[in-house]
């Protein structure tokens, strides 16, 4: 068998113990594997955006983020604060009134 049939056989498996109920007791140990393991992926994949920013790239606020009046709202990438992307957009929108945002790296698309 290869690896990825044995992959999908062991995963079959496991669901088929969760959904059975015979895993009961370990359910909280699962879910807290399965949000560490989520959480350590969302990390690694800001970080991998984060660095493909540059000052100067144009940007679009993509429909990840909030307030719903920033999707698909342009502007160019002013620097970074921490682990997020200040932006400088088109044109000021909704309480940022001077134009200046600063968004998460997976809150952006590149243009």
């Amino acid at each position: 068998m290869d690896h990825a049939a044995d992959a999908r056989w062991q995963i079959r498996t496991l669901i088929g113990l969760i959904v059975s109920g015979d895993l009961d007791e370990h359910l909280p140990e699962i879910a807290r594997a399965v949000n560490q393991r989520q959480h350590e992926r969302k990390n690694a994949q800001e970080r991998e955006v984060f660095a493909a920013f540059q000052v100067g790239d144009r940007v679009r606020v993509n429909h990840s983020r909030r307030p719903s009046y920033m999707h698909g709202v342009t502007g160019t990438v002013m620097g970074f604060a921490h682990k997020n992307v200040r932006v400088l957009l088109d044109t000021p929108v909704g309480r940022f009134t001077d134009g200046e945002v600063t968004v998460p790296p997976l809150g952006l698309d590149p243009l």
